[in-house]
């Protein structure tokens, strides 16, 4: 085994141990109609089933010059936007679609993805994690 290999086992193992359960629902949108773009009456469906998996999750790191700072100062990020790390050989659909994410198991606080792309850090050929930006939201809904 190499030591890129023991990284992301390493790394899988803490998740499986030690991580938070995470859901993981794809939509996309349906039934729009024929008028205007503004007013098309169409809406998000689930598409698929829901994925579960481990993660963790970390608030932003705010100190001056790290991403996540450069980021907020963007206007691309928010304050109480978190990060989350999954398994890099977890085989899901991109995050970049519109997705809800749950915290938690039976039930949890619903965040949506940040479309500022999933991140997946790779060493040679082994992925280690993907790093998501996501946002809270408050009604469960988009």
């Amino acid at each position: 085994m190499t030591l890129t290999s023991s990284l992301a086992a390493g790394f899988a193992k803490a998740l499986s141990l030690k991580g938070l359960p995470i859901r993981i629902q794809y939509f996309s949108l349906s039934g729009t109609g024929a008028g205007s773009v503004y007013d098309d009456a169409g809406t998000l469906v689930q598409s698929g089933t829901s994925i579960w998996l481990s993660g963790a999750v970390f608030p932003l790191k705010t100190t001056e010059g790290s991403e996540d700072s450069v980021l907020l100062e963007q206007g691309k990020l928010q304050n109480k936007d978190k990060k989350l790390y999954v398994n890099g050989s977890t085989v899901f659909a991109d995050l970049n679609k519109t997705v809800k994410i749950q915290l938690g198991s039976p039930t949890g606080d619903i965040y949506s993805t940040i479309p500022l792309g999933a991140k997946l850090q790779s060493i040679g050929t082994d992925d280690i994690y993907k790093k998501q930006y996501i946002r809270y939201l408050p009604t469960g809904s988009f």
